[in-house]
């Protein structure tokens, strides 16, 4: 069997792959991609490379992070609708469209240099972090 290029809508001449299996194979393909871009608000570019980092640099070139804080009576657990608009015609809004706020930490939760250093606007450099490595031996292929 050849294998089914994501570039090309369909199969290689000498391929026995039959167009359901094709479509399908297409759509795993991708579906994981579309919906990491659907879960975060972001959109999948198909087509010439080019024309697709033009649209990133155009769409990255200014922007506006908008944030809030919640109330009390809004930390509970429960998922909350979201709606951001603009006034600006042509502006491209992309946004969450409901967040949960969990209730506020006890103080006790916040302590400690990690969280201090998140909740500080300045680059941390002095976090110590401990990493492990190890291997792991596959069995040979003749036996």
């Amino acid at each position: 069997m050849v294998p089914v290029s994501p570039r090309s809508p369909l199969p290689e001449i000498e391929s026995d792959i039959d167009v359901t299996t094709l479509a399908l194979d297409r759509q795993l393909h991708f579906s994981g991609l579309e919906s990491l871009a659907a879960d975060t608000g972001g959109a999948v570019l198909r087509g010439e490379p080019e024309r697709a980092f033009e649209r990133v640099l155009r769409e990255t070139s200014g922007y506006y992070r908008l944030g809030f804080e919640p109330e009390g009576n809004d930390r509970d657990g429960q998922a909350r609708e979201l709606r951001v608009s603009v006034t600006r015609k042509g502006a491209v809004v992309r946004a969450r469209p409901s967040d949960v706020f969990r209730p506020a930490a006890s103080p006790r939760e916040t302590s400690g240099d990690l969280v201090t250093a998140l909740r500080s606007p300045t680059l941390a450099m002095d976090i110590p972090v401990r990493v492990a490595t190890g291997r792991l031996r596959l069995p040979s292929p003749a036996g």
